[in-house]
């Protein structure tokens, strides 16, 4: 990879195991002329970072550092398309209203979406994320946007109705992982009535 090249984060596919498309996809999705951008922006500003990294003499992928620059991308990727999206204002901080125009008209299209939509904003537009570390100045981003992202997905998933819960083997594991509730007991009661 050249100087010319940007990086290009692998993320993960984003399915749902909340029904059959996971909508919350879109608030990391752009369109291709906003990804593009804010890749390129976030690989100009760490430049310097990465050219360091690679100096040394054998620079390991997986050490404090390098994972350490990787979240920072991360972060400022999530700001630079939250940003460019007009979800977060121009301190990096969230924009409540566009964020609760956007995902009651665009993202969330069933009744049963709404309503646990509707609970996820309640809860992760007033939730307090962790700040950017003050004595960490270098490529500095705010990130609170992926925070909120992952506080959405979290309770979206937690709050599934039963009916609609996918009950693969990936999907288990992750309801074991974050303790959700994994009994089907809304199912069996709603099938006995």
């Amino acid at each position: 990879m050249d100087n010319t090249d940007y990086f290009q984060c692998k993320t993960a596919s984003k399915k749902s195991c909340c029904g059959s498309k996971n909508p919350l996809k879109k608030f990391d999705k752009a369109d291709e002329s906003i990804s593009d951008e804010c890749h390129k922006e976030v690989a100009e500003k760490f430049i310097n970072s990465t050219q360091t990294a690679k100096q040394d003499a054998k620079p390991d992928l997986f050490s404090s550092e390098a994972v350490k620059i990787t979240k920072k991308k991360i972060f400022c990727l999530g700001e630079c398309i939250g940003k460019k999206k007009l979800l977060l204002n121009d301190d990096g901080s969230l924009n409540k209203t566009a964020i609760s125009e956007f995902a009651l008209n665009d993202l969330f299209k069933e009744d049963w979406q709404k309503n646990i939509g509707q609970k996820a904003l309640s809860k992760c537009l007033e939730e307090i994320y962790t700040p950017w570390p003050k004595d960490d100045t270098e490529n500095k981003c705010n990130p609170v946007y992926v925070q909120f992202v992952h506080c959405m997905w979290l309770e979206y998933e937690t709050n599934c109705p039963a009916n609609h819960r996918k009950s693969s083997k990936k999907c288990n594991k992750i309801r074991r992982r974050y303790r959700m509730d994994t009994s089907s007991s809304e199912n069996v009661s709603s099938s006995s009535s």
